[in-house]
Protein backbone atom coordinates (compact mmCIF):
# COMPACT_ATOMS: atom_id res chain seq x y z
CA UNK A 1 0.00 0.00 0.00
CA UNK A 2 1.33 2.41 -0.36
CA UNK A 3 0.07 6.00 1.59
CA UNK A 4 -2.81 7.57 -0.58
CA UNK A 5 -3.87 11.19 -0.32
CA UNK A 6 -7.34 12.29 -0.56
CA UNK A 7 -7.53 13.79 -4.14
CA UNK A 8 -4.35 12.00 -5.51
CA UNK A 9 -4.65 8.70 -3.86
CA UNK A 10 -8.01 8.72 -5.56
CA UNK A 11 -7.06 9.50 -9.17
CA UNK A 12 -4.21 6.69 -8.78
CA UNK A 13 -7.21 4.29 -8.34
CA UNK A 14 -9.07 5.71 -11.27
CA UNK A 15 -6.10 5.49 -13.70
CA UNK A 16 -4.39 2.44 -12.74
CA UNK A 17 -15.84 -21.36 2.11
CA UNK A 18 -15.42 -20.77 6.10
CA UNK A 19 -12.11 -18.48 6.73
CA UNK A 20 -10.56 -16.85 9.79
CA UNK A 21 -10.34 -13.54 9.23
CA UNK A 22 -9.05 -10.49 12.07
CA UNK A 23 -11.57 -7.88 12.06
CA UNK A 24 -11.43 -4.40 14.50
CA UNK A 25 -14.75 -3.01 15.00
CA UNK A 26 -13.96 0.08 14.01
CA UNK A 27 -17.19 1.56 15.80
CA UNK A 28 -15.95 0.56 19.77
CA UNK A 29 -12.50 1.25 18.81
CA UNK A 30 -11.15 -1.88 20.44
CA UNK A 31 -8.71 -3.45 18.58
CA UNK A 32 -9.71 -7.38 20.12
CA UNK A 33 -9.64 -9.96 17.14
CA UNK A 34 -12.14 -12.44 16.58
CA UNK A 35 -12.71 -15.17 14.20
CA UNK A 36 -15.60 -14.92 12.05
CA UNK A 37 -16.98 -16.27 8.52
CA UNK A 38 -15.98 -14.04 5.92
CA UNK A 39 -18.60 -12.55 3.71
CA UNK A 40 -16.22 -12.99 0.35
CA UNK A 41 -13.10 -14.47 -0.60
CA UNK A 42 -10.12 -12.39 -1.64
CA UNK A 43 -8.07 -15.41 -2.78
CA UNK A 44 -7.26 -13.69 -6.00
CA UNK A 45 -5.36 -11.31 -4.75
CA UNK A 46 -1.70 -11.22 -4.42
CA UNK A 47 -1.71 -14.59 -6.93
CA UNK A 48 1.07 -13.78 -9.29
CA UNK A 49 3.27 -16.58 -9.96
CA UNK A 50 6.41 -14.51 -8.79
CA UNK A 51 5.57 -15.47 -5.72
CA UNK A 52 5.42 -19.00 -5.44
CA UNK A 53 7.72 -20.54 -3.03
CA UNK A 54 8.24 -17.63 -1.08
CA UNK A 55 5.81 -18.48 1.54
CA UNK A 56 2.19 -19.02 2.69
CA UNK A 57 0.22 -15.70 2.10
CA UNK A 58 -3.01 -14.63 4.28
CA UNK A 59 -5.61 -12.86 2.06
CA UNK A 60 -8.81 -12.98 4.32
CA UNK A 61 -7.73 -10.22 7.03
CA UNK A 62 -10.36 -7.45 7.33
CA UNK A 63 -11.93 -4.73 9.54
CA UNK A 64 -15.12 -4.08 10.16
CA UNK A 65 -16.04 -0.88 9.70
CA UNK A 66 -19.65 0.54 10.63
CA UNK A 67 -20.79 -3.33 9.80
CA UNK A 68 -18.97 -3.52 6.81
CA UNK A 69 -16.47 -6.09 5.96
CA UNK A 70 -13.37 -4.09 4.54
CA UNK A 71 -10.44 -6.28 3.74
CA UNK A 72 -6.50 -5.38 4.63
CA UNK A 73 -3.71 -6.52 2.49
CA UNK A 74 -2.89 -9.79 1.86
CA UNK A 75 0.59 -10.49 3.93
CA UNK A 76 2.96 -13.34 4.52
CA UNK A 77 1.98 -15.56 7.26
CA UNK A 78 5.59 -16.18 7.79
CA UNK A 79 7.63 -12.66 7.40
CA UNK A 80 11.11 -13.87 8.43
CA UNK A 81 10.53 -17.24 6.57
CA UNK A 82 9.86 -15.15 3.20
CA UNK A 83 12.93 -13.31 4.00
CA UNK A 84 14.96 -16.27 3.56
CA UNK A 85 12.92 -17.81 0.83
CA UNK A 86 13.47 -14.40 -1.40
CA UNK A 87 17.66 -14.74 -0.80
CA UNK A 88 17.06 -17.99 -2.42
CA UNK A 89 15.06 -17.13 -5.32
CA UNK A 90 17.01 -13.68 -6.21
CA UNK A 91 20.43 -14.08 -5.21
CA UNK A 92 21.82 -11.98 -7.95
CA UNK A 93 20.19 -8.94 -7.61
CA UNK A 94 19.95 -9.19 -3.70
CA UNK A 95 23.87 -9.02 -3.79
CA UNK A 96 24.44 -6.51 -6.54
CA UNK A 97 21.83 -4.03 -3.97
CA UNK A 98 24.58 -5.31 -0.88
CA UNK A 99 27.34 -4.53 -2.51
CA UNK A 100 26.54 -1.47 -4.21
CA UNK A 101 25.11 0.27 -1.56
CA UNK A 102 27.60 -1.55 1.65
CA UNK A 103 24.37 -3.46 3.17
CA UNK A 104 24.44 -6.42 5.11
CA UNK A 105 22.31 -9.75 4.26
CA UNK A 106 18.83 -8.38 4.05
CA UNK A 107 16.59 -8.59 7.18
CA UNK A 108 13.74 -7.31 8.77
CA UNK A 109 15.91 -4.18 9.74
CA UNK A 110 17.20 -3.13 6.37
CA UNK A 111 14.57 -4.34 3.99
CA UNK A 112 13.76 -0.94 2.74
CA UNK A 113 16.97 -0.03 1.96
CA UNK A 114 16.94 -2.93 -0.34
CA UNK A 115 13.68 -1.77 -1.46
CA UNK A 116 15.20 1.98 -2.16
CA UNK A 117 18.40 -0.12 -3.73
CA UNK A 118 16.33 -1.94 -5.82
CA UNK A 119 14.77 1.04 -7.77
CA UNK A 120 18.00 3.10 -7.68
CA UNK A 121 19.82 -0.06 -10.18
CA UNK A 122 16.26 0.35 -12.02
CA UNK A 123 16.93 4.09 -12.69
CA UNK A 124 21.00 3.37 -13.58
CA UNK A 125 19.21 0.23 -15.91
CA UNK A 126 17.75 2.43 -17.42
CA UNK A 127 20.20 5.08 -17.93
CA UNK A 128 22.98 3.16 -19.03
CA UNK A 129 22.05 0.10 -19.67
CA UNK A 130 22.68 -1.96 -16.97
CA UNK A 131 21.50 -5.89 -16.49
CA UNK A 132 18.73 -5.23 -13.75
CA UNK A 133 15.78 -3.73 -15.57
CA UNK A 134 11.93 -3.70 -15.81
CA UNK A 135 12.00 -7.26 -17.52
CA UNK A 136 14.80 -8.72 -15.58
CA UNK A 137 13.00 -11.47 -13.96
CA UNK A 138 14.95 -11.35 -10.81
CA UNK A 139 13.81 -7.49 -10.83
CA UNK A 140 10.36 -8.18 -11.18
CA UNK A 141 10.27 -11.31 -8.36
CA UNK A 142 12.34 -9.11 -5.86
CA UNK A 143 9.60 -5.82 -6.74
CA UNK A 144 6.68 -8.31 -6.35
CA UNK A 145 7.80 -9.38 -3.15
CA UNK A 146 8.12 -6.13 -1.79
CA UNK A 147 4.81 -5.43 -2.50
CA UNK A 148 3.06 -8.20 -0.66
CA UNK A 149 6.41 -7.75 2.28
CA UNK A 150 5.29 -3.71 3.03
CA UNK A 151 1.39 -4.80 3.05
CA UNK A 152 2.10 -5.65 6.94
CA UNK A 153 3.25 -2.11 7.71
CA UNK A 154 0.65 -0.71 5.57
CA UNK A 155 -2.14 -3.08 8.05
CA UNK A 156 -0.57 -1.51 11.27
CA UNK A 157 -0.91 1.76 9.63
CA UNK A 158 -4.69 1.10 9.03
CA UNK A 159 -5.10 -0.20 12.42
CA UNK A 160 -3.71 2.56 14.25
CA UNK A 161 -5.73 5.45 12.21
CA UNK A 162 -8.63 3.77 13.46
CA UNK A 163 -7.71 2.80 17.35
CA UNK A 164 -6.43 6.58 16.99
CA UNK A 165 -9.31 7.93 15.77
CA UNK A 166 -12.32 9.78 17.87
CA UNK A 167 -14.80 9.34 15.33
CA UNK A 168 -16.95 6.59 15.88
CA UNK A 169 -18.11 6.61 12.07
CA UNK A 170 -16.77 6.33 9.00
CA UNK A 171 -19.09 7.43 6.13
CA UNK A 172 -17.09 7.66 3.02
CA UNK A 173 -18.68 11.35 3.04
CA UNK A 174 -16.77 12.32 6.06
CA UNK A 175 -13.43 13.37 5.19
CA UNK A 176 -11.79 10.94 7.80
CA UNK A 177 -14.10 8.15 6.28
CA UNK A 178 -12.34 9.27 2.79
CA UNK A 179 -8.97 9.59 4.75
CA UNK A 180 -9.46 5.42 5.84
CA UNK A 181 -10.59 4.71 2.40
CA UNK A 182 -7.51 6.08 0.94
CA UNK A 183 -5.44 3.99 3.15
CA UNK A 184 -7.66 0.71 2.41
CA UNK A 185 -6.99 -1.69 -0.65
CA UNK A 186 -8.94 -0.16 -3.61
CA UNK A 187 -11.42 -3.10 -3.56
CA UNK A 188 -12.26 -2.90 -0.28
CA UNK A 189 -16.03 -1.48 0.30
CA UNK A 190 -15.05 1.96 1.84
CA UNK A 191 -12.16 2.37 -0.33
CA UNK A 192 -14.61 1.91 -3.68
CA UNK A 193 -16.94 4.18 -1.68
CA UNK A 194 -14.50 7.32 -1.01
CA UNK A 195 -13.24 7.42 -4.30
CA UNK A 196 -16.65 7.89 -5.83
CA UNK A 197 -16.94 10.86 -2.95
CA UNK A 198 -13.88 12.29 -4.80
CA UNK A 199 -14.04 11.72 -7.92
CA UNK A 200 -17.43 13.79 -7.71
CA UNK A 201 -15.96 16.74 -5.87
CA UNK A 202 -15.60 19.84 -7.51
CA UNK A 203 -11.65 19.85 -7.85
CA UNK A 204 -11.93 16.65 -10.04
CA UNK A 205 -14.90 18.52 -12.00
CA UNK A 206 -12.16 21.07 -12.95
CA UNK A 207 -9.76 19.02 -14.59
CA UNK A 208 -8.84 20.20 -18.10
CA UNK A 209 -8.37 16.55 -19.52
CA UNK A 210 -6.59 17.33 -22.83
CA UNK A 211 -3.48 19.01 -21.08
CA UNK A 212 -3.29 16.38 -17.89
CA UNK A 213 -3.45 13.72 -21.21
CA UNK A 214 -0.09 15.66 -22.84
CA UNK A 215 1.44 16.33 -19.57
CA UNK A 216 1.03 12.69 -18.83
CA UNK A 217 2.00 11.30 -22.39
CA UNK A 218 5.41 13.74 -22.41
CA UNK A 219 6.62 12.53 -19.24
CA UNK A 220 5.38 9.34 -18.36
CA UNK A 221 9.26 7.88 -19.19
CA UNK A 222 10.30 10.75 -18.75
CA UNK A 223 10.27 12.66 -15.28
CA UNK A 224 9.89 16.68 -15.23
CA UNK A 225 13.30 16.34 -13.26
CA UNK A 226 13.98 20.35 -13.81
CA UNK A 227 10.73 21.48 -12.16
CA UNK A 228 10.45 18.97 -9.75
CA UNK A 229 11.36 16.10 -7.01
CA UNK A 230 12.05 12.65 -8.68
CA UNK A 231 11.20 9.42 -6.02
CA UNK A 232 12.73 6.50 -7.76
CA UNK A 233 11.50 3.74 -5.06
CA UNK A 234 7.69 5.05 -6.09
CA UNK A 235 6.62 8.05 -8.03
CA UNK A 236 2.65 7.99 -8.61
CA UNK A 237 1.08 10.43 -6.38
CA UNK A 238 4.13 12.75 -7.32
CA UNK A 239 3.47 12.23 -10.78
CA UNK A 240 -0.35 12.59 -10.39
CA UNK A 241 -0.27 15.98 -8.69
CA UNK A 242 2.35 17.10 -11.42
CA UNK A 243 -0.60 16.15 -13.64
CA UNK A 244 -3.23 18.07 -12.05
CA UNK A 245 -0.85 21.37 -11.69
CA UNK A 246 -0.32 21.15 -15.21
CA UNK A 247 -4.37 21.30 -15.90
CA UNK A 248 -4.47 24.52 -13.71
CA UNK A 249 -5.81 22.83 -10.07
CA UNK A 250 -3.92 24.64 -7.59
CA UNK A 251 -2.27 22.87 -5.02
CA UNK A 252 -3.74 21.79 -1.46
CA UNK A 253 -1.19 22.20 1.51
CA UNK A 254 -2.41 20.10 4.66
CA UNK A 255 -0.25 19.39 7.63
CA UNK A 256 -1.54 15.81 7.80
CA UNK A 257 0.48 12.77 6.26
CA UNK A 258 -3.11 11.63 5.01
CA UNK A 259 -4.27 15.26 2.76
CA UNK A 260 -2.73 17.66 0.65
CA UNK A 261 -0.55 16.83 -2.44
CA UNK A 262 2.56 14.99 -2.45
CA UNK A 263 4.59 16.28 -5.31
CA UNK A 264 7.22 18.59 -4.36
CA UNK A 265 8.47 21.63 -6.88
CA UNK A 266 11.86 22.36 -6.63
CA UNK A 267 13.16 26.03 -6.81
CA UNK A 268 14.33 27.05 -9.74
CA UNK A 269 16.84 29.73 -9.28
Amino acid sequence: MKKSILFVGAVCTLISGVVLVNKVDASSKTSTITKVEAKKDYSEYCNSPLLADLGNIKRNEAILIDGVENPLYCTFENRTESLERIQNKVPKILSAIAEKYSLEQINEDNWKSYKDGMYMLLDESKEFGEEFGEENIEFKTLRVFFDTYENYDDNQEILNYVNNSKQKSFSANSSEGIELGMLLPSYAPLAESATKTVSKAPMARAIHVPSAVTYATNHATSPNKSAYDYFPKGDCANFTSQILEATGVSQVVSDSVYSGWWHKKQKIF
